[in-house]
């Protein structure tokens, strides 16, 4: 009956395709992939604990407490990045600005990216640049935002094998099977792992205690190092805006406005 509802718990529904922006947007892309990992979360602690005999409440406490500290990392994360990501919006949308800019000042700007030799080579140039800085943009995100799935989750696991009485090196394999099976994502926190089981045979310290101690400590670390990233992304998105984005606010709006001058002048001259 355990495994069964455990095998329930693995499937919800479909799991989002990380390749793919969804309708929906980012934020709701997010919360779903989420919920997909705290299923999955979910599926590996009572799997473990039904076959370590282990009893199902303490479990699914620690695991609720993990899945909580998951949640305000995510959410973390996200607060942290919403200043960088205003950042990426605003610099893309410079060009397009200073083109609307040229127009309200009464310059001719789109007749002349778009009716002479020279301003079609300053759109085509600035199209390329403005598009290169949207993609490196992208892509310096898409790495930041890149992190570890359910950290410590694979801590947990093993002191919920040991919580049923079973040997330490049978609570291991149980819990690398079940995370392999629930959640491939996760790295299972083997090091970690090692590291506490070591300690605790040399010290003689409760190892199950140790663990979550750990599992703790890992939650806490990923966040820290979320927020970080998002601080460095915010230095590194310099590197586009002047390589691309500010060439391109030049060719597509600077430029123009020279050329719209210089021709009017040249044509009022005598």
């Amino acid at each position: 009956m355990g495994v069964a509802i455990a095998d329930a718990l693995a499937a919800p529904g479909p799991a989002p395709d990380p390749k793919r922006r969804p309708r929906w947007g980012r934020r709701t892309h997010v919360a779903s992939r989420g919920a997909v990992r705290a299923w999955g979360a979910l599926s590996a602690a009572w799997s473990v604990a039904v076959a370590a005999g282990a009893p199902l409440g303490p479990a699914l406490g620690s695991l609720a407490e993990l899945l909580r500290s998951d949640a305000e990392l995510e959410r973390s994360v996200e607060a942290a990045f919403a200043g960088p990501r205003a950042s990426i919006r605003l610099v893309q949308a410079l060009p397009l600005v200073a083109v609307a800019f040229g127009l309200v000042l009464g310059f001719d700007t789109a007749g002349v990216l778009l009716g002479s030799p020279l301003g079609i080579g300053c759109l085509a140039a600035g199209i390329v640049f403005l598009a290169a800085g949207r993609h490196w943009n992208g892509r310096l995100a898409a790495a930041a935002l890149r992190r570890p799935v359910a950290p410590g989750l694979g801590c947990e696991l093993v002191a919920v094998g040991m919580s049923g009485g079973a040997a330490v090196e049978s609570a291991r394999s149980v819990a690398e099977r079940v995370l392999r099976e629930r959640l491939p994502d996760a790295d299972g926190d083997r090091e970690a792992v090692d590291a506490v089981l070591d300690f605790a045979a040399r010290a003689g310290a409760p190892t199950a205690a140790l663990l979550r101690g750990e599992s703790a400590r890992l939650r806490r670390v990923a966040r820290a190092a979320g927020v970080l990233r998002a601080e460095r992304l915010a230095v590194r998105l310099l590197i586009p805006l002047g390589v691309c984005i500010l060439p391109a606010f030049g060719l597509l709006g600077v430029a123009p406005l020279l050329i719209s001058v210089v021709a009017g002048t040249l044509g009022a001259a005598p």
